[in-house]
């Protein structure tokens, strides 16, 4: 898609699924559907090109350490691992997720959905 319209945040947060097929069909010149799961196959389509392709990325994190500075963020089903970052990548943390050392990480890995149970 052209880099006309930059939304400021995921569509599902502030346009109805019509307006997001309208877009859509606008931005790509065909007439979409308004199934979510097309809309995200047409968005994934459209849009990986340029990620792929940016100079740098932005995401959130599930902890980031002081001692050394690295950041972290979890796989979901919601948040697929990111294999390839651009040359920057900025990790936005809140202030309650940044742990002074790496064992401060341990518990936050612990507390994750999904997380294997504490080794005794």
């Amino acid at each position: 898609m052209p880099a006309r319209r930059r939304p400021t945040c995921p569509a599902r947060d502030h346009l109805t699924r019509q307006q997001v097929a309208d877009l859509f069909s606008a931005e790509t010149g065909e007439r979409q559907s308004e199934d979510i799961a097309r809309l995200v196959k047409v968005a994934r389509r459209e849009l990986r090109p340029a990620f792929l392709s940016a100079d740098m990325g932005i995401s959130g994190a599930n902890f980031a350490v002081a001692a050394g500075g690295p950041s972290a963020s979890s796989r979901t089903r919601e948040r697929p691992p990111r294999a390839l970052l651009p040359k920057i990548h900025v990790f936005l943390v809140g202030l309650e997720k940044l742990v002074e050392t790496y064992d401060d990480v341990i518990p936050i890995l612990q507390a994750l959905p999904g997380a294997p149970p504490p080794s005794s």
